[in-house]
């Protein structure tokens, strides 16, 4: 299902929402790029330049932690500055706009079904060398919570992240048994789609916005989200302090582009980065859908703040304390031939969090 033909039927909302991923896991070093490019970045890039794409200001890159990421070719002075263009008949539609149920939209097993379904099982050329770019297995340092055990997500303690990774699991393996499809390939494409997709959001041509006689909204135009995954474009890292955003140029015409614009300038060599889901997600968010955590996320202050029934209110309510989990992580780290991938994910977001509450408490 090719995305131009969608943006002519339905009306586009500013697509600063982002649900992207780069095929490693996130890196937070000091950046630096590549001189030459792997074989299939070489055919993903020349597909992309034949197609009208405008990328020959970004480089795809490597920084210092090994993590591939996008870099500026030049340097861009100014915000708002076009880094790079996609045309929008490029992009992966995973589900139609006009099909999709609101039940369908919190549910990603069904993204990653479609994805199954539309396109890896069915390689069109038109998007082979996109679809040879991706991983073809799911990477250890990224997993996702609702890979593990149910003693693993247990571990990570926070009842808001536990609940939601064991129901995306279970989701996962009750379309998979529906479906008839192998779970580890149901797994996989989920994997892919969910740390890499654009949630777009679309208005509802079904309803209306309603106001009253001052001229006040009363009810607001409803929104649904259409998933996309954008080549080239998913290959940005995140930032908690971003220099870029997604953006749609001419939405409304049969050439559209998904697009990168910058936040601010970029000097030349510099990593560009986006922020992820929505641009304001929580060590929960990142760790649900992209499989890491941001040290130092300020988002977490907010959310402990705002608490909850799935929420721990106190740093106290936690089974160990925060120097107990740092100590853990730091014999793991200085042991690295005791691979644990998971358990180093699981204590970075138990200090993350632990963090968070220094000042609320």
């Amino acid at each position: 299902m090719r995305v131009t033909h969608l943006l002519i039927s339905v009306t586009f909302l500013l697509a600063e929402s982002c649900f992207a991923f780069s095929s490693q896991a996130k890196g937070f070093g000091t950046q630096k790029k590549t001189a030459s490019y792997t074989v299939t970045e070489e055919a993903l890039t020349n597909f992309l330049k034949s197609k009208k794409a405008n990328i020959q200001n970004v480089d795809i890159g490597i920084d210092s932690n090994g993590q591939r990421g996008l870099f500026a070719a030049k340097t861009f002075g100014k915000s708002d500055a076009l880094i790079c263009k996609i045309p929008s008949d490029i992009a992966l539609a995973l589900l139609d706009p006009q099909k999709v149920a609101s039940s369908d939209e919190g549910n990603v097993a069904e993204y990653g079904h479609s994805f199954y379904r539309q396109y890896y099982t069915k390689p069109d050329d038109w998007w082979k060398d996109y679809l040879q770019s991706l991983p073809s297995r799911i990477i250890e340092t990224s997993t996702t919570p609702n890979l593990w055990s149910d003693s693993e997500i247990d571990l990570l303690e926070f009842p808001r992240l536990v609940q939601q990774a064991k129901k995306r699991r279970d989701q996962i393996e009750e379309l998979a048994r529906k479906e008839n499809i192998p779970l580890d390939d149901l797994k996989l494409a989920t994997w892919l789609v969910t740390s890499r997709a654009f949630l777009i959001p679309i208005a509802d041509d079904n309803q209306e916005t309603v106001y009253d006689d001052r001229g006040q909204v009363i009810t607001k135009t409803a929104t649904r989200v259409l998933p996309v995954m954008v080549p080239f474009i998913d290959i940005a890292n995140h930032s908690s302090n971003p220099n870029a955003k997604l953006t749609l140029l001419d939405p409304e015409k049969d050439e559209a582009f998904f697009c990168l614009t910058s936040t601010r300038p970029i000097p030349k060599g510099t990593e560009i980065t986006i922020g992820y889901g929505s641009g304001v997600a929580s060590s929960v968010e990142l760790l649900l859908n992209y499989g890491f955590v941001a040290p130092g996320n300020q988002l977490d202050r907010f959310m402990l703040k705002k608490g909850g029934d799935d929420c721990l209110a106190l740093a106290s309510d936690w089974t160990t304390s925060l120097e107990d989990d740092q100590t853990m992580l730091k014999l793991l780290n200085e042991n690295p031939e005791e691979r644990n991938d998971v358990l180093r994910q699981i204590l970075s977001f138990r200090i993350q969090l632990k963090e968070s509450y220094s000042t609320e408490e």
